[in-house]
C-alpha cells in the first residue's frame, strides 16, 4: 500500500493510541502518483477521528523514512509491546 497506517498501539476510540502514516507519491522509477497526498491525509484524519494521536510522513526518501520511524518508535509508551 502507498498510504498504510502502522498502528503501534490502538485501543477503543479515544483511548490514546498512536499511529504513523506514511505516504510516498514520488519515486525515481515511476511517474508521481497523484492520489497519494490526498489519500494519506484522509487516512490520517480517519485515524485521528478514532482518537489516535497520528503522525504523518509524506514523500520521504529511505533515510528520512527510517529516521521518522525510529523517532516514532522512540516515543512509544513504556508499556508498549511490539506485535
Amino acid at each position: 500500500m502507498l498510504a498504510a497506517p502502522s498502528i503501534v498501539r490502538a485501543q477503543s476510540p479515544g483511548a490514546g493510541g498512536v499511529a504513523l502514516v506514511l505516504g510516498n507519491s514520488k519515486y525515481s522509477w515511476e511517474a508521481p502518483l497523484p492520489n497519494v497526498r490526498r489519500d494519506v491525509a484522509a487516512v490520517a484524519r480517519r485515524l485521528q477521528a478514532y482518537g489516535l494521536k497520528t503522525e504523518l510522513l509524506e514523500d520521504s526518501g529511505r533515510d528520512a523514512m527510517r529516521r521518522g520511524i525510529d523517532a516514532f518508535i522512540a516515543k512509544r509508551p513504556p508499556d508498549w509491546k511490539h506485535r
